[in-house]
């Protein structure tokens, strides 16, 4: 869309106000860089216009999932970490997860001063 945008509106001016109106993520923001394109030239904007905002204006964009299952790696690496932990009562499970945090902090904390 961009190159589109640029062989009608070339130069550096209209570069950084088109990249800036598609990356901004807050509505009032891109309301204000629209309306510094249509003080510029209301024929930008009106170009911007002919696409729905929703296909190129990050502020507009959905951010809600589009898959079933959402999983990372922080999350997977977590439930791994505790496994042997996770089926204990509340209170046992805390104790128990804070001598796991304190063995990890202990342990780094051995390994950096021997590579000192």
């Amino acid at each position: 869309m961009y190159k589109n945008f640029k062989a009608k509106f070339p130069g550096e001016l209209w570069e950084s106000l088109a990249w800036e109106v598609a990356m901004t993520y807050k509505l009032p923001e891109l309301t204000r860089i629209l309306g510094t394109i249509n003080k510029t030239d209301s024929a930008a904007l009106d170009w911007l216009d002919n696409e729905p905002r929703e296909c190129w204006a990050r502020a507009h964009f959905d951010w809600t999932s589009k898959c079933d299952e959402l999983t990372n790696n922080f999350s997977e690496s977590f439930n791994s970490w505790i496994l042997k932990i996770r089926d204990k009562p509340l209170v046992q499970f805390i104790d128990m997860y804070n001598l796991l945090l304190l063995k990890s902090i202990y342990d780094r904390r051995m390994l950096s001063m021997k590579s000192f």
